[in-house]
């Protein structure tokens, strides 16, 4: 579903359908009505740490999408976190979790407060810290040395579904899964 919604998330500004195409002819009619829209919405940018819901989710987005995790493990840090997260060097580079528990960080092998940079395990339960700051003035640092260690590894689904069941790993949706899939042998 496509739809560009006014700031009040009820107001709909343009036509909703299946995709872009549903609400501008082409590339250029949508950078143009993105334009427009962003013209009249003119305020000040929001430039929070783009969390995702906890951090078993964090992991397994992290590992699907082949790139670092930030845990966020100490609340004072955070803004220094968001203005590093929008930053040149590191926008879109990561993907961000929140920790409140320390216990949570038992699937990283840690226990202290502070932003660690990870690398999420094949199967996105578990991770390897590469890069941990307990400061503000270490942070910009550690997100340097996480990226630079981070070893990205492309996964062939097959194979990695087949890794996954011999290991005995199975990821519990929040949905229920209810598609039956292929029969087997």
């Amino acid at each position: 579903m496509f739809a560009i919604l006014a700031p009040d998330g009820k107001k709909r500004l343009t036509r909703t359908g299946r995709g872009p195409s549903f609400a501008f002819g082409d590339s250029e009619d949508l950078a143009a009505g993105m334009r427009r829209i962003a013209a009249k919405y003119r305020g000040k940018a929001v430039r929070a740490v783009p969390y995702l819901a906890d951090l078993r989710r964090g992991l397994n987005v992290a590992s699907c999408d082949i790139q670092p995790l930030v845990i966020v493990a100490d609340g004072k840090l955070e803004s220094e976190v968001a203005k590093q997260a929008w930053s040149k060097g590191f926008i879109g580079a990561f993907a961000y979790a929140r920790v409140t528990n320390l216990e949570e960080l038992s699937a990283i092998d840690a226990t202290a407060a502070g932003v660690y940079v990870v690398q999420p395990g094949a199967f996105g339960v578990t991770g390897k810290v590469l890069a941990k700051a307990a400061t503000a003035a270490g942070l910009e640092a550690a997100l340097a040395k996480g990226l630079k260690s981070f070893v990205a590894k492309e996964k062939d689904s097959r194979a990695h579904i087949r890794d996954g069941r011999r290991t005995g790993v199975h990821w519990k949706t929040e949905i229920p899964v209810t598609d039956p899939g292929r029969r087997r042998r």
